[in-house]
């Protein structure tokens, strides 16, 4: 048996080999490939034994373990089997061209792998081009031309293209070279091969085909190829003439045939005829190695010495090459004309002269009179312009009266004449003819403008006949003139033009024999329309009711025309202000016609008709005026009324005319300037068209087109109504309605649409034919609609579902109303974040229904991330419920959770109420800014410098007023310290901080006061002069208490009241100033007031004093010098014995002021003590408030006589009548009238010890009944009145009813 032992190194062998053989290694590695690009290829890469992941590479740019190879779309890895990893590569670029690696990563010990390749992208060359030259065409080449370079080109191919030239088939190898040029930022080449053609063109390369021949490894042997042919050019041989030889004589009129050839050149010639340095013949033919140029030709007489050249030249002439003849040519003269006078008298001589036409040779001239040669004369020749020769022959002849119609003949011959050529003169001895007569028209009668007139002019006689001449003025006039025997007539024919009008037409007869042309003259009358008339207009561009002056000038007429103007076929009248003078003998007519035109003569055509009447003729012509207009709309074409179904469109003509045209549109929506693109999304506006598209309803409304030009702006209203089917407002608060056993309940069905909406109700499984039910229905606006059920003493019979139908021409809508008993209110919906600035919130939300009975909201909010919550209740406004609302006072930049509760008596709602969060802004510009929903910052600039302007200027103001006033107060104190200041006589009523005697109401603080008659304070002025003046020792005076006071010491009640107690202090005063005395004791009267104080003076009217109540202080009591201070029923007045007595009452025209107590003001009872001081309702003690000379901004309405020094008595009071117009005596009446308005019971005070409301005035001076009693009426008792030395009568004569009390 064989030991393990002897298997071990066999065992490691084998480990050995499986370590080596287990290894990861390629079994395929990819090669190097070369490929065309737009084919597909693929890379191969096998792995055995892989345990590490395998990528590609392309240029060390890794392309990932994906198979498919992520943003390479064309690159894809191909694993047909485990080991293989292919890389395929689809429609190969350029780009493709690179090196690419098969990677294999190390994994579990094994080393990596890397194997790489290079693809190679062969690009297929372009056709070859040989620079300069297409395919198939020549290259044409001079025989002089040194040396000749062809280049072939073919561009972009990888690798660079092979280029082979050919000759007739055979390849070149000799003087080419070949270049290659790589392409800037691309791998593809363009190669060229140049061949150099040597000299010898002629013989060798005229019409040698070269080719060249282009192919790269991409196309596989294929030839790309381009043909051209060389052609050599060298020129032709001189040209030779046939057809004339040199010295040839040619006759006139003989046929020419010049021949020109040229033969050879490359290419063939082109042969041109010239005469006498003229080109006349270019018509060559080409045929084999010649061309032929044919020149036939009638010989003339400019043919003699003229000079036919024919000129030969190809592309390869440096010059023409020619050949030329000169050309004799025979003629004789054509004729000869002999020039001179026929005509004479006896004894003149005459010079004749006979002249040839042009010959060749010249010709030979002679004379014949009576058939014999007149010998002697001479011929003289020089050569003619248009060849050959002229010759010319002079005789002279002197006339006798035997020697009469002579016959002179001229003749002329040369080599070249078969028979002469001759031209006969005949003389004659002249006289004078007739004098000329004119037929056919007699001066005085008139001819039309435009007719025919035939004029005739005779003459008899004369020798030679008479010449006729037609004259017009200067001018002469074409005319034929007639012979019978010895007469000669000629006839003018004219038709007659406005210019013929007092126009002079003249006849002369004429002959040699008369030295002056005899003639006759008619003078012609032509009646003519006006050519044309001109219109104006004054202005030229009216304006709408601005008066026109339109102005028709007429051209000239004869006889003047008469003008009518049209206007819609109607004739106008106008004015003729003018007749002139005019052209051609006639007259021009000016006519006005003033109108005051409107938008509806604009472009509107006014016609002036000028007629000459005596011919009937008329012209016209017409104006169209351009009236400036505000713009104006066509009713008839814009519809005020609008209806259209919801959803459709339509076209509107808003189109509004004017001049100039209009420059704006704006459209207004129920007074508002709207947008029509931005804000009406319906609307498409453009310039008056209105095109309705996809018309919703909430576009119903009023709508005001206003158009506006230079001249002015107008509107136009219409009413858009949008009809669509009943929408039944399904809110929550409306779904349902409750109440309990009894009660009466309603249910809310609320519905919009158009047309008119109907309502009908149902209860479903039951009816509604019962008493209890009530229905009401309404239309709330233009497309809302409201029907309401009321159900009285509900039942159980009546909870249940009610049916609410809504119905309409469109459609209808129905709705669901439960109805059962009162229950807690269902939570609000909808909570809505509207608006934040940096420390306020807005929200908004959809009440919930309310169970049947009022609901109430309360706003609950807190930061976020802080415990705690804030409860603010909403108080409803109006009986309405609030359903927004803004949250004040809150941190900035902070968010916020807020949500609405709600409940009614039965609770509060169930669930947990909606919540939102929101946050207030960072920045209290930005926030604000950005969080404002109805304001716009776009405030215009100038607005805010305005309003800060006025601004300044009002707080200037104000401090001026309030210097003012301070400084007039402080100059009045200063200058009378012994009477009472304008402040002190208002102060009577105005509560002042020691008294308030005369409470205001709030709605009477408002007031201003001014003054528009005497006023107190003026009397004040004049009555301090009586004042210590002869008075007697005042008796004391007493404060007395409204009720008894407990614990008062003074029993010695010397007041005859029954139910009054006082605490009596003694007083001796003349002037009387009000001490706040300290509690437990009297307000007394002392006499130690000095000048400066505040001195109380009391105004108190007559008991019969009917005058009108107004708080202001132009209505303050007047003064008469009859008035006495009511004082008691016994003794009503202080009389002239100075007697004082007790104040019973306070003036009744006091009024309450702002900050001052109602009737009640006085607490009689607090603390027992005196009444003298004032608690309001809470027994908090009442401050001084403004009096209403605090308010006062005008001054005395006089100056003031304070500082006089005399006893000036004070002048009588000014006497007003009251409101009514008449004064009302109302005798001791305990009231007086109450002020001019009407009053509530709301406005009465409160009852001071019953129920009793107290009348808001005080009682009547006199009065003793009354409770409202005021202490605190202060008495003067040194006062009597105004008086002047006891003259009662004076006083007594002024009726009391005209005053409102004195000044004491």
């Amino acid at each position: 048996m064989i030991g393990l032992s002897s298997f071990t190194p066999l065992i490691l062998l084998a480990w050995s080999i499986y370590e080596v053989l287990g290894e990861q290694h390629f079994l395929q590695t990819p090669a190097d490939t070369r490929i065309v690009m737009g084919r597909s290829t693929m890379l191969n890469c096998s792995v055995g034994d892989r345990v590490g992941r395998v990528q590609w590479a392309k240029d060390d740019m890794l392309l990932g373990f994906d198979l498919s190879i992520p943003g390479y779309p064309r690159y894809s890895i191909i694993q047909t089997s485990p080991e293989r990893f292919n890389l395929y590569i689809v429609n190969t670029t350029l780009w493709d061209d690179a090196t690419y690696e098969c990677q294999v990563l190390p994994s579990q010990g094994n080393p990596a792998l890397q194997a790489s390749a290079h693809l190679t992208i062969l690009v297929p060359p372009e056709m070859p081009q040989i620079i300069g030259h297409p395919n198939g065409s020549m290259i044409n080449i001079r025989h002089t031309d040194p040396i000749v370079q062809l280049t072939c080109e073919v561009r972009n191919a990888r690798p660079a293209a092979s280029i082979t030239w050919y000759k007739n088939g055979v390849v070149v190898t000799e003087n080419v070279d070949y270049t290659v040029e790589q392409i800037a930022n691309d791998k593809r080449e363009n190669a060229h091969n140049t061949l150099t053609l040597t000299p010898d063109f002629r013989v060798k390369e005229h019409g040698a085909v070269y080719t060249c021949k282009g192919t790269n490894e991409a196309i596989r042997g294929q030839f790309l190829e381009t043909t051209v042919t060389v052609n050599v050019q060298f020129p032709p041989s001189i040209p030779e003439i046939t057809g004339y030889r040199r010295g040839q004589t040619v006759q006139r009129g003989d046929t020419l045939n010049l021949e020109c050839v040229s033969r050879g050149g490359n290419p063939l010639a082109q042969v041109v005829w010239f005469r006498n340095d003229v080109k006349i013949d270019f018509s060559y033919s080409s045929s084999n190695d010649r061309s032929t140029n044919d020149l036939s030709f009638t010989v003339g007489a400019s043919d003699n010495d003229a000079v036919y050249r024919c000129e030969a030249t190809n592309a390869a002439t440096e010059y023409p090459l020619t050949a030329q003849v000169q050309t004799v040519v025979y003629f004789p003269p054509e004729k000869v004309t002999i020039s001179g006078n026929r005509l004479a008298t006896a004894g003149e001589e005459v010079e004749l002269t006979c002249e040839t036409a042009n010959s060749n040779p010249a010709s030979v001239v002679t004379w014949l009179v009576r058939g014999r040669q007149i010998a002697g004369t001479q011929n003289h020749v020089q050569e003619s312009e248009d060849g050959g020769y002229i010759t010319r022959s002079i005789i002279k002849v002197t006339l006798t009266d035997r020697e009469d119609q002579i016959v002179y003949t001229c003749q002329a011959m040369n080599d070249g004449s078969s028979q002469p050529v001759t031209d006969t003169v005949t003389l004659s001895v002249l006289y004078p003819p007739g004098a000329p007569v004119i037929t056919g028209y007699e001066e005085g009668d008139f001819v039309k403008d435009g007719d025919v007139k035939r004029l005739t002019c005779s003459s008899a006689g004369g020798n030679p006949m008479a010449t006729l001449k037609w004259f017009k003025g200067n001018e002469l006039l074409d005319s034929t003139p007639k012979t019978r025997g010895s007469i000669v007539s000629s006839e003018l024919t004219i038709v007659t033009t406005p210019g013929d009008n007092n126009a002079i037409y003249k006849c002369t007869a004429s002959n040699e024999a008369t030295p002056t042309p005899l003639q006759i003259l008619k003078k012609l009358t032509v009646y003519f329309p006006p050519a044309q008339v001109t219109l104006t207009a004054d202005p030229a561009e009216p304006k709408a009711g601005q008066r026109l002056r339109l102005t028709c000038l007429s051209a000239s007429s004869n006889p003047p025309a008469a003008i009518m103007w049209v206007r819609d076929n109607v004739l106008r009248q106008g004015v003729t202000i003018n007749k002139s003078p005019s052209s051609n003998g006639g007259m021009t007519t000016t006519n006005v016609l003033d109108i005051t035109p409107t938008a509806a003569d604009h472009r509107a055509e006014y016609h002036c008709q000028a007629t000459n009447l005596v011919i009937g003729d008329k012209v016209n012509d017409a104006i169209t005026l351009s009236v400036l207009f505000a713009p104006v709309f066509d009713l008839s074409m814009s519809p005020t009324n609008i209806e259209i179904t919801e959803g459709d469109s339509r076209s509107v003509n808003l189109t509004a005319t004017a001049n100039p045209p209009v420059l704006s549109y704006k459209f207004y929506r129920d007074g508002i300037e709207v947008n029509v693109e931005g804000d009406i999304n319906s609307f498409t506006f453009d310039n008056g068209a209105l095109q309705i598209s996809n018309i919703e309803r909430g576009d119903m409304g009023r709508y005001s087109l206003e158009a506006r030009n230079a001249e002015g702006a107008s509107s136009f209203n219409f009413t858009l109504n949008v009809l669509f089917q009943p929408i039944i407002d399904d809110s929550a608060q409306y779904s349902k309605a409750a109440g309990d056993h009894g009660s009466t309940v309603q249910l809310i069905c609320l519905a919009e649409g158009a047309p008119e909406v109907n309502f009908d109700w149902a209860k479903r499984n039951g009816d509604m034919s019962s008493f209890k039910y009530h229905i009401e229905s309404e239309k709330v606006n233009t497309i809302k609609y409201r029907s309401v059920v009321t159900i009285s003493d509900i039942a159980e019979s009546e909870y249940g579902t009610y049916v609410c139908s809504a119905t309409n021409e469109k459609g209808q809508d129905t709705f669901d109303i439960s109805v059962d008993g009162t229950s807690r209110p269902d939570q609000p919906g909808d909570l809505t974040f509207i608006n934040a600035t940096h420390d306020m919130l807005t929200i908004s939300w959809n009440p919930g229904f309310n169970g049947g009975l009022p609901q109430r909201f309360k706003v609950r909010y807190k930061e976020k991330n802080r415990p705690g919550y804030t409860h603010i209740d909403i108080t409803p406004i109006d009986n309405r419920v609030t359903t927004v609302f803004v949250i004040k006072g809150l941190r900035r930049d902070t968010s916020y959770l807020v949500a609405v509760l709600t409940s009614n008596d039965l609770g509060p709602a169930e669930g947990s109420p909606p919540e939102i969060e929101v946050r207030t802004s960072a920045s209290a510009l930005s926030g604000e800014a950005a969080s404002t929903i109805q304001t716009s910052d776009d405030t215009p600039v100038i607005i805010i410098l305005v309003v800060c302007v006025v601004g300044i200027f009002l707080l200037a103001l104000n401090i001026g007023l309030i210097l003012f006033f301070v400084r007039r107060r402080k100059k009045r104190l200063e200058n009378n310290s012994d009477t009472t200041s304008h402040t002190n006589t208002i102060e009577l009523y105005g509560p002042t901080k020691e008294t308030a005697l005369y409470p205001i109401t709030p709605s009477d603080d408002s007031r201003s006061y001014g003054t528009y008659e005497k006023n107190m304070d003026d009397f004040s002025d004049d009555y301090k002069n009586f004042e210590g003046r002869g008075l007697v020792r005042p008796k004391p005076v007493w404060l007395q208490p409204l009720v008894e006071m407990p614990g008062s010491s003074n029993d010695d009640d010397t007041h005859d009241r029954k139910s009054m107690h006082s605490s009596q202090c003694t007083c001796n005063c003349v002037q009387v100033k009000v001490k706040t005395v300290s509690r437990g004791k009297c307000s007394c009267l002392s006499m130690d007031s000095s000048g400066d104080e505040d001195i109380k003076r009391v105004f108190l009217p007559p008991p019969g004093y009917s005058r009108s109540y107004t708080p202001n202080k132009m209505d303050s009591p007047n003064l008469g010098n009859t008035h006495k201070s009511f004082l008691t029923e016994t003794r009503p007045y202080l009389d002239d014995e100075r007697q004082a007595a007790q104040w019973q009452y306070e003036d009744p025209y006091r009024s309450r002021s702002k900050g001052t107590f109602d009737s009640d003001y006085m607490n009689p009872l607090q603390n027992g003590n005196s009444p003298t001081h004032f608690h309001d309702y809470n027994g908090r003690p009442e401050t001084r408030p403004k009096s209403v000379t605090d308010f006062s901004d005008q001054r005395s309405s006089r100056s003031s006589s304070r500082n006089g020094l005399g006893t000036t008595p004070p002048p009588p009071p000014p006497v007003r009548s009251s409101s009514k117009g008449v004064a009302n005596n109302y005798g001791h009446s305990p009231i007086p009238p109450l002020p001019a308005r009407n009053y509530d019971v709301d406005d009465l005070p409160p009852p001071l010890y019953d129920d009793t409301p107290q009348p808001r005035y005080a009682p009547a001076p006199g009065s003793t009944g009354g409770r409202y009693v005021n202490p605190n009426v202060i008495s003067n008792p040194t006062y009597e009145g105004p008086s002047e030395g006891g003259n009662m009568a004076q006083r007594n004569h002024i009726p009391v009813d005209d005053m409102r009390g004195d000044l004491v």
